[in-house]
């Protein structure tokens, strides 16, 4: 699939020479796209970043290494100088242009709490809202949406990334998959393909957004300007009245139980077929015998009870 140049920034030297190609290319957009140890922007830690001015090259920073074994987490590997450094040039240049994600509001969040910079502002067009926009049903993931409108093999770089993290002792399965443990390189390698699909989406669907007539609808009347909503919620969570809430839980589970009783009684002349089926898998239907004491028992209800009296005393016959 390889159409573009990636470089792998985890030296001085490497990023000594990105900054003098950023302060010499014209590009109106910045693609990006981060790596994490979660799923949670709140919790998660940075490992790397992708970005893209052009299509033609795609740069990973890596931020940490990743981690020993038997460490939880990997360490960053910059100075706190070089950190500041790096944090700076990062927000002059995804500031001043147009900035291009694919669930912008995770990738936006996790750079605020690693690095303490507000960059969602210059959040320009996110492809997840553009691919809900253009069609509702989805797909939506990027590797999906990858392969059926970039190259057929957008997941291939999946088996590498997995060996890799293997052979770490991470792990890998649908419900957890522990990226951040792959060798640097591989998971660079691995997000730079992400920056690359998001970049191509976004030319595909901004053209079509266009075509049908909704880039006004997406960028200026409901999708974008929403969008800057949600990251706030997401930032600051949203205040609940919580016994209004707990008053309706229990007002719902008071109604679901009158429709179980109101249903049951409805119905239950209609079952009494299906009943007497039942019995009769059981028992055969009698006067007589285990017949009553079975029917009893799946209704619930309890026998009368036969006593006589023996020397004087009630006892059960």
């Amino acid at each position: 699939m390889q159409k573009y140049e990636w470089f792998f920034v985890n030296t001085w030297e490497m990023f000594e020479k990105l900054k003098t190609y950023s302060s010499k290319i014209k590009a109106n957009y910045f693609k990006f796209d981060v790596e994490t140890d979660s799923a949670n922007e709140k919790t998660a830690l940075l490992y790397g970043v992708g970005f893209s001015f052009l299509d033609s090259k795609v740069f990973y920073l890596c931020w940490r290494d990743k981690p020993a074994e038997g460490e939880a987490q990997g360490n960053i590997i910059w100075t706190s100088e070089q950190q500041k450094e790096i944090i700076q040039w990062f927000y002059e240049n995804s500031s001043s242009r147009k900035i291009i994600t694919h669930n912008g509001v995770f990738d936006c969040l996790v750079i605020e709490n690693n690095w303490e910079i507000d960059i969602s502002p210059y959040l320009y067009h996110d492809t997840i809202l553009s691919a809900h926009t253009l069609a509702e049903d989805g797909p939506f993931a990027l590797k999906e949406l990858g392969t059926m409108y970039v190259d057929e093999s957008a997941k291939d770089e999946q088996t590498e990334l997995k060996e890799s993290v293997l052979a770490n002792g991470g792990t890998w399965n649908k419900l957890n998959k522990e990226m951040f443990k792959a060798n640097p390189e591989i998971l660079g390698k691995y997000c730079c393909q992400d920056v690359y699909l998001t970049s191509m989406l976004f030319h595909k669907f901004e053209k079509e957004l266009q075509e049908q007539g909704l880039d006004k609808l997406f960028y200026e009347e409901e999708s974008m300007p929403l969008y800057q909503v949600t990251i706030d919620m997401k930032r600051k969570g949203v205040h609940i009245n919580k016994p209004h809430y707990e008053k309706l839980a229990a007002d719902i589970k008071r109604e679901q139980l009158q429709l179980e009783f109101d249903i049951n009684n409805e119905i239950k002349e209609e079952i009494k077929p299906f009943l007497i089926e039942v019995l009769n898998k059981k028992v055969p239907i009698k006067s007589g015998g285990a017949f009553p004491k079975t029917l009893a028992e799946i209704l619930n209800i309890p026998l009368p009870v036969k006593t006589t009296k023996k020397n004087g005393i009630e006892v059960v016959a």
